[in-house]
């Protein structure tokens, strides 16, 4: 899209040129500091986003309208400012000693910063064997309709899938942080294979463990991989973290990459 000739063609805007600003207001970026000089341009197009939200929500004329009447008071000169100074490219990707986390959902900017900020905070958490599947790890945010579960080990891309929505502010059970380890769980099964000895009905901790999945990783050693890093916060399944540490740290010792990877399905955490 040629933003410039596109914002000068919705000067002169009316009803039947909507969708043509709605594609066109999907591709400035409004998040962040505001540009020297263009406050007055940015509260306008912020007005005009929520002018569009109103019209769905409500069907009424008088967002076209306000629409219009801020539109009006454009120029072509002032056009070419804002594109200049709102098109600019969005962060979607963020790099950290061999972490790579990339947006590919709705999220903003600023949050995709934070949200990425507490996945490395998570990643880099981690010790022992739990740190032995985090090289060159990959974690993409997808909005909710891309993935059915919160979060998913896609093991034919090597990649942890994230729902954008889901909270990463603790790491409660079921919660964003939680989850990550889970899938990283799934990354360490699919690199290093299970440990000798491992299985499902002796390592079983949280409910989740008992889930049957036809993807091919197993949902025990997961969740075993998960509660272990947080030991402390389940005693209830100390007996099966104290018996699972000391087999991971004997296997990550005596084992390399395998390069494999689960079946080309996904293992996901549905919780």
């Amino acid at each position: 899209m040629n933003y410039k000739e596109v914002g000068i063609e919705l000067i002169d805007f009316n009803i039947d040129k909507m969708t043509l600003l709605k594609e066109w207001m999907s591709g400035l970026n409004l998040d962040g500091r505001t540009p020297k000089g263009q406050k007055y341009n940015k509260d306008g197009l912020i007005f005009i986003s929520n002018q569009i939200k109103m019209h769905k929500l409500f069907d009424s004329d008088l967002p076209i309208h306000n629409i219009s009447a801020t539109t009006s008071r454009w120029t072509p000169e002032s056009v070419e400012l804002m594109t200049a100074a709102f098109t600019k490219e969005r962060l979607t990707s963020i790099c950290s000693k061999g972490i790579t986390v990339r947006n590919e959902s709705k999220m903003t900017e600023a949050k995709f910063k934070n949200y990425a900020r507490e996945v490395v905070k998570t990643i880099n958490s981690l010790g022992l064997f739990h740190k032995k599947a985090t090289n060159d790890l990959v974690v993409v945010l997808k909005n909710k309709g891309d993935i059915k579960s919160i979060a998913l080990y896609k093991s034919n891309l090597d990649e942890i899938w994230i729902q954008s929505d889901s909270k990463i502010d603790n790491d409660l059970y079921g919660h964003g942080k939680y989850v990550l380890v889970h899938e990283i769980g799934h990354r360490f099964e699919a690199i290093y294979g299970l440990p000798e000895g491992f299985s499902d009905s002796k390592f079983a901790t949280t409910k989740y463990s008992y889930t049957m999945t036809d993807f091919g990783g197993s949902e025990a050693f997961a969740e075993a991989f998960a509660v272990s890093h947080w030991k402390d916060k389940y005693p209830e399944f100390s007996k099966v973290i104290d018996a699972y540490i000391p087999m991971m740290i004997e296997h990550s010792k005596n084992t390399i990459s395998k390069k494999r990877s689960l079946p080309a399905h996904l293992t996901s955490l549905g919780i």
